[in-house]
């Protein structure tokens, strides 16, 4: 598979976790774009990266993606369509149940 190759704040990140592990740190932009990194995985078939993301994600208090106003919850990942490749995912279950991981 050929690496990828991405850039966040001026360095270059070969992979997804080392550009969650630069989004991260980002206080002020860092949940909107984990939250769109969870989207993207879960439509690109990737479970462990979405699921890992929404994780975080949910772990940080703050607004959301789609709406400055309207953070992801776990009442919205049990509507949210773009969620449905994880519906099967134990563990996707649980996030949307409210439970810690």
């Amino acid at each position: 598979m050929p690496e990828t190759r991405s850039e966040v704040n001026g360095r270059c990140c070969t992979d997804f976790f080392s550009l969650f592990a630069a989004i991260e740190k980002d206080a002020v932009n860092g949940p909107t774009a984990i939250e769109i990194l969870a989207r993207v995985a879960a439509g690109a078939g990737e479970p462990d990266r979405a699921i890992a993301a929404l994780q975080q994600v949910l772990s940080i208090p703050g607004t959301g993606a789609l709406d400055k106003y309207m953070p992801l919850t776990p009442a919205l990942l049990r509507l949210d369509p773009m969620f449905d490749p994880l519906r099967n995912d134990p563990r996707f279950l649980e996030l949307a149940a409210g439970k810690k991981p």
